[in-house]
């Protein structure tokens, strides 16, 4: 992608991409292990999570040699990593039966992954990308785990909903990984609100603290002092003068300024979950 926007002006949607969304409980045990164009690999906790986007499956000499690049920069990755468990999943741009496949097998037998398609699939058709003019879809979106932790996978499913708007139908699968995640503990969160000094009273505002700042009496001593001067008598003034005026300010704000309260945009959640 880096090449194409160098060389050109970028229009339409000519490129993939891959992200891991991670639960905020959860981040603090999070390391990104690697950021490539092709993928993104993380470690949580003794698991290690590969969301790949492979390149479009061709019988030439150039997809294979780009196929074996990436997989064995998965694989230095992963070996390099401390952790036990694999989770590799994305757009593999191929069925598990061409000639990909073919490159892929030799690695996920190096890292003792099995695939999760035989759990998604309840028929024969199933498919997870569909081209509507064409009338065809092929089953090119996958995840492996690692065979010892493949009786761990509670559910996998093809998520198939009216919602979707791309031409890719999501997958997800649901593994107990056994970690001992924080445990989430709900707290009631106080919202001051925000100043509105748009929307204030402005004259109100003025006039208030025009009328109750010219009660204070200054002593004539006080006058006497240059800037800057730390003598007794006016550290002893500037404490009482500083809360009087702070306490003048605040009650000025609270007759002509109102206060609304912060909005907040929920985002949704992660389509690998992890318990």
């Amino acid at each position: 992608m880096m090449d194409s926007v160098s060389g050109s002006v970028l229009r339409g949607r000519p490129h993939g991409g891959v992200g891991i969304l991670v639960r905020n409980n959860l981040f603090k045990n999070v390391h990104c292990l690697a950021k490539r164009e092709r993928f993104i690999a993380i470690s949580v906790f003794d698991t290690v999570i590969v969301d790949l986007y492979l390149p479009v499956c061709t019988s030439d000499n150039r997809y294979k040699y780009e196929l074996t690049f990436i997989l064995e920069d998965i694989l230095n990755v992963i070996g390099s990593s401390c952790c036990n468990k694999v989770v590799l999943g994305g757009d593999f741009n191929f069925e598990l039966c061409n000639i990909g496949f073919k490159i892929l097998r030799n690695y996920i037998t190096k890292l003792g992954l099995m695939p999760c398609d035989d759990m998604m699939c309840s028929n024969n058709g199933a498919v997870t990308y569909s081209h509507i003019r064409m009338l065809k879809g092929s089953f090119i979106d996958h995840f492996c785990v690692s065979s010892n932790m493949r009786s761990s996978v509670i559910s996998a499913a093809i998520l198939d909903s009216g919602l979707n708007l791309s031409d890719h139908i999501p997958i997800s699968v649901c593994v107990d990984v056994g970690i001992a995640a924080p445990r989430h503990i709900p707290r009631t969160v106080r919202h001051e609100g925000r100043l509105r000094w748009d929307k204030a009273d402005l004259s109100t505002y003025y006039y208030d603290t025009y009328n109750k700042l010219s009660q204070i009496c200054v002593p004539i001593h006080f006058l006497h002092c240059l800037p800057g001067c730390r003598c007794g008598v006016q550290q002893t003034i500037d404490g009482i003068k500083f809360t009087q005026i702070s306490n003048i300010l605040q009650q000025a704000v609270g007759v002509a300024v109102h206060k609304y309260k912060a909005r907040f945009l929920n985002l949704g959640g992660p389509i690998l979950y992890l318990i």
